[in-house]
């Protein structure tokens, strides 16, 4: 039957007990968040030594989508889309940015931990942006790619004896190499034959390579400092 529920005052009560939320910091972790059309969204990401690279209830969740066209709606990508996604360290994390409406957005960091090689990938401009130097702002249009953007990370821990200013990793059909520091240096890649495949002088910053055969591949890497020699797979 129908009925009424009524509060008034006299039954608020208030306890000093103990604050529970944690006010510390989370290590090894970014949060991304983008805007516009007078909307905002935000997802994050993180490593953990104890997730998988699958859905893990005690550590992920699942992205829950809005019904606002206008509004842009971000996520990362594992084994599903996720708004907090934790995963053992990688080089490459898929971003998938979602508007239903065309428009220009920004897509910032508004926190990172611990990650001081954060480099966002716009694989349709082919942009790289050190996100925690500047946000990047891009135009999306009805029917773009949502998974047009790549997040790039470097390792989180390296010995000091090991240290280098040069990383060289591969995603899909395309291989990384990352000229840390601003460090110039010159890009070789052959392939098992030991023919020259491709290479680039005096290159700097995050430099893609798509090789579309299946193989493995040696990258040289030379520069003032050091010369780095690594074998890539490329699937």
């Amino acid at each position: 039957a129908a009925g009424s529920l009524a509060m008034t005052d006299d039954v608020r009560v208030h306890h000093a007990t103990t604050f529970f939320k944690s006010t510390g910091v989370v290590p090894n972790l970014i949060r991304l968040e983008v805007s516009g059309n007078g909307y905002r969204d935000e997802a994050v990401f993180r490593f953990m030594n104890e997730a998988t690279a699958e859905f893990d209830g005690a550590y992920d969740a699942h992205k829950l989508f809005g019904d606002a066209p206008e509004a842009p709606q971000i996520y990362t990508l594992g084994s599903t889309e996720l708004s907090i996604n934790s995963m053992p360290e990688t080089s490459v994390v898929p971003v998938g940015v979602k508007a239903g409406n065309s428009g220009t957005f920004v897509l910032s960091a508004t926190e990172i931990n611990d990650m001081p090689y954060a480099t966002l990938e716009d694989t349709k401009t082919g942009i790289f942006t050190e996100l925690a130097k500047t946000p990047y702002t891009f135009n999306s249009a009805e029917g773009d790619n949502e998974m047009r953007f790549k997040l790039h990370f470097s390792a989180l821990s390296v010995d000091e004896n090991k240290a280098s200013d040069i990383s060289i990793y591969s995603y899909n059909k395309t291989v990384y190499i990352n000229l840390k520091n601003q460090l110039t240096g010159d890009i070789f890649i052959y392939n098992m034959a030991g023919q020259l495949i491709t290479s680039r002088e005096a290159a700097n910053g995050l430099v893609p390579f798509t090789l579309n055969t299946q193989g493995v591949y040696i990258v040289k890497v030379v520069s003032d400092n050091e010369i780095m020699t690594n074998r890539i797979f490329i699937n």
